[in-house]
């Protein structure tokens, strides 16, 4: 089923029916304890772009924090990410707010493989895919929350605004099990181009709604030019994605990855004791 949230966040009429119940994480005894939102973060060389995004994010979403997490994995970026993580949120990284990782294998930027190894490392019943250019807006985890708690069956909250330039059209949010599920993105594809309409088209075949949120408080970034690899196009590699994607979805193969999806070498930044931290591999 596909509503629109609208400006003001109210849902409009569904345009398409659907069957899948609501997600089961909410109700399963082992997910008790888990987050209800995960945010989602894969980073490569774009600090500047952090350190305007991050602050604002964990700021906007303190007043939930109990309920939310900020899962921001980092694919050897040529900074000083970790140093300055810990000097500016040595609270939210021990109290795991923020959970911050190294993954290495990744030596170019592959969107799908980089956004499913930070989905694979967070623990929440909602996934949100939240490049390290956007922002949440004022308690934008609960606002997720609420959206997913407004329909009796499981959704795909996409937070597009409808400008495809913008920054906003990767903002999808599924439930934790829809996702995994499916295997996430498809690392089949090339480094970019059609990995979030994938996504966004698969999650509807197994029966999520896609609920388009439009609400401008929500789904602000920073625009910039998308990455594009030394000596490709990202038009050629969005076709030749959407050509794979349309072969195996006529195939009824809506599981990518075979289900198992992200990078493995990862090490995660814990705290040692007082405002110490160390690298742990896991």
């Amino acid at each position: 089923m596909i509503f629109s949230l609208g400006k003001n966040a109210g849902v409009g009429t569904p345009l398409r029916s659907t069957k899948r119940a609501q997600s089961p994480v909410f109700r399963m005894p082992e997910f008790a304890h888990a987050p209800l939102v995960s945010f989602c973060i894969s980073h490569k060389n774009r600090l500047h772009q952090v350190k305007e995004t991050l602050p604002k994010n964990l700021a906007d979403n303190r007043l939930d924090q109990s309920k939310i997490e900020f899962v921001f994995v980092d694919f050897e970026s040529q900074e000083d990410l970790g140093d300055w993580l810990m000097t500016e949120f040595a609270p939210e990284l021990t109290s795991g707010y923020l959970k911050f990782f190294l993954c290495k294998g990744l030596d170019k930027w592959h969107s799908p493989k980089a956004k499913n190894t930070a989905h694979r490392l967070s623990s929440g019943k909602i996934l949100v895919n939240l490049d390290g250019d956007n922002f949440t807006g004022y308690r934008g985890g609960m606002h997720v929350y609420n959206g997913f708690m407004s329909s009796p069956y499981d959704i795909c909250l996409w937070q597009y605004s409808g400008d495809s330039q913008d920054g906003s059209f990767g903002r999808i949010a599924a439930s934790r099990d829809a996702f995994f599920s499916l295997g996430g993105y498809n690392e089949e594809f090339l480094e970019m181009g059609f990995q979030d309409r994938d996504l966004v088209n698969r999650l509807e075949m197994i029966g999520s709604q896609v609920m388009l949120d439009m609400d401008g408080r929500y789904n602000q970034a920073i625009v910039n030019e998308k990455y594009v690899p030394p000596g490709m196009k990202y038009e050629v590699m969005r076709r030749y994605n959407r050509k794979l994607a349309g072969r195996l979805v006529r195939t009824d193969n809506l599981v990518a990855n075979q289900g198992f999806f992200g990078l493995t070498e990862v090490q995660q930044l814990v705290t040692s004791g007082g405002n110490k931290f160390e690298y742990v591999a896991i």
